[in-house]
């Protein structure tokens, strides 16, 4: 009988962040709507109006913290234009992540992009029940498909069975643990931590979502340098949550080697198994890199 409630209950989680969820749909809704503001009126008072106080951004030294710099910029005449490629959310409802391609036309009216790149935004639900960004670190790549031709899909892995305590920083510890293994090898590292699903935006590159890019990509992966985690959130229901950072990254252009400081940031998911109650181990599934 308990097994069959435990099932239940699982598959009620497996259902509850799916497509058909309310509250993942309304953080989807919510960024479009950010993207909306963008073009209806200006990308700097989209991002003063749906960013929280103390959200984090990157800038050429590692994370931002705060909006202090969007506040100085200029309105011009540009247009950032994004959409959702994947999305999650934690099982309270009230935590998950966005991300998808974005590119940039100089104005308004060009038919043309000019830049392109991915975003990645986490998302907090407030106490009024709006959604509020406290995460947005983009990436630039070279041109890829375009943001019209995306289409949306979401989570198909359950988180493992919500714990009514969280003690400590389970994201920390995670992130420790991961940045220890890749002292003996970054591959390795990250075939033991990275979810199936996971997305790797990393500068320079587009979005890396199949298992062979994926593996190719890792193959040619070298270590950072300094890296150092500067901050975490976890959900409420204590199976999602993110680390971001600073590090630095050997960049070699032109036969030349150039250290360059870059912000990262990874959003964690307690995977589940349907088997076991309070199950399921922590595993990379959005892994940001941009410098």
């Amino acid at each position: 009988m308990k097994t069959l409630l435990i099932a239940l209950l699982l598959l009620s989680v497996s259902i509850c962040q799916g497509q058909g969820n309310p509250d993942l749909q309304s953080m989807i809704n919510t960024e479009r709507a950010f993207a909306k503001m963008a073009k209806d009126q200006n990308q700097r008072d989209a991002f003063l109006f749906y960013l929280t106080e103390d959200a984090v951004t990157s800038g050429p030294q590692g994370p931002v913290i705060g909006k202090e710099k969007i506040r100085q910029q200029k309105i011009g005449n540009g247009w950032l234009k994004w959409d959702v490629a994947f999305s999650d959310i934690a099982t309270s409802g009230d935590f998950g992540y966005n991300t998808g391609p974005w590119e940039f036309r100089a104005n308004k009216t060009d038919e043309k992009p000019v830049a392109f790149g991915e975003f990645n935004s986490i998302w907090k639900k407030q106490k009024d029940g709006s959604w509020k960004n406290v995460l947005d670190i983009g990436i630039a790549h070279k041109k890829g498909p375009s943001v019209d031709s995306i289409k949306l899909s979401t989570s198909k892995i359950i988180t493992g069975f919500p714990r009514a305590i969280i003690s400590g920083n389970p994201m920390m510890v995670e992130e420790n643990k991961f940045l220890t293994a890749q002292s003996t090898g970054v591959k390795s590292a990250y075939e033991k931590y990275l979810s199936k699903e996971a997305r790797l935006n990393h500068s320079g590159r587009l979005a890396l979502v199949n298992t062979e890019e994926k593996q190719k990509f890792l193959s040619e992966t070298e270590l950072l340098s300094k890296v150092e985690p500067m901050g975490s959130d976890l959900s409420s229901s204590g199976d999602l949550g993110y680390v971001y950072g600073k590090a630095v990254i050997e960049i070699n252009s032109n036969g030349k080697t150039e250290n360059k400081i870059a912000t990262y940031f990874r959003v964690w998911k307690r995977e589940g198994d349907s088997n076991v109650r309070h199950s399921g181990d922590w595993k990379i599934v959005l892994d940001v890199l941009t410098y």
